[in-house]
């Protein structure tokens, strides 16, 4: 038999009994630590997230998690009142560098940010005088040779994933080291 939402509640209570300051309807954790200044549901959806219930991860650049999204259930609802309203949206937990955890509700999941894999795409990249060029590598080895013009690239590019049979993502570094996925089509 599955738990009651109102023992549910208690549980998390307890856990953080002597650390809760009630604000509205909503408790919030003074403990110092990770969670502190967090609505005590955010321990409840983190716990959650721990063991594997969520709805996305959400990658950085260095491959670790920094955020992830959980849809908010009627049964959520259930232990947490204060959420109601928000049913069928979704909680954000956000994970700074230093393991704090913060939240945000939203109506809709943001698009996952795309990161290039330094060690299996293919880069095109400015080169020459004032970058008047540019140049395609990949696993640091030059594909083709530099070019002024961007169509002849994307050619290389082509050739070069067709000769390989490989066709991993592409991406332009500009000159201040930011990345864009692009589309090499055939």
């Amino acid at each position: 038999m599955a738990e009651k939402p109102s023992a549910i509640r208690k549980k998390w209570m307890n856990e953080y009994k002597g650390y809760l300051k009630k604000v509205g309807d909503t408790y919030l954790i003074k403990m110092p630590g990770r969670l502190e200044g967090e609505p005590l549901y955010v321990a409840y959806f983190d716990d959650a997230h721990m063991d594997g219930f969520y709805d996305e991860e959400f990658f950085g650049p260095d491959g670790l998690v920094e955020a992830v999204g959980i849809k908010i259930t009627k049964e959520d609802a259930k232990v947490w009142p204060e959420l109601k309203d928000d049913v069928g949206n979704y909680i954000m937990l956000f994970f700074s560098e230093t393991g704090f955890v913060s939240n945000e509700i939203v109506e809709e999941l943001p698009e996952q940010e795309p990161y290039p894999d330094f060690e299996e795409d293919i880069f095109i990249r400015t080169t020459g005088r004032l970058g008047g060029k540019y140049i395609a590598e990949h696993y640091g080895k030059q594909i083709g040779s530099e070019t002024p013009e961007w169509d002849d690239i994307v050619k290389e590019v082509k050739k070069y994933m067709k000769r390989e049979q490989y066709w991993p993502d592409v991406w332009f570094i500009d000159d201040h080291g930011g990345w864009t996925r692009v589309t090499v089509s055939s």
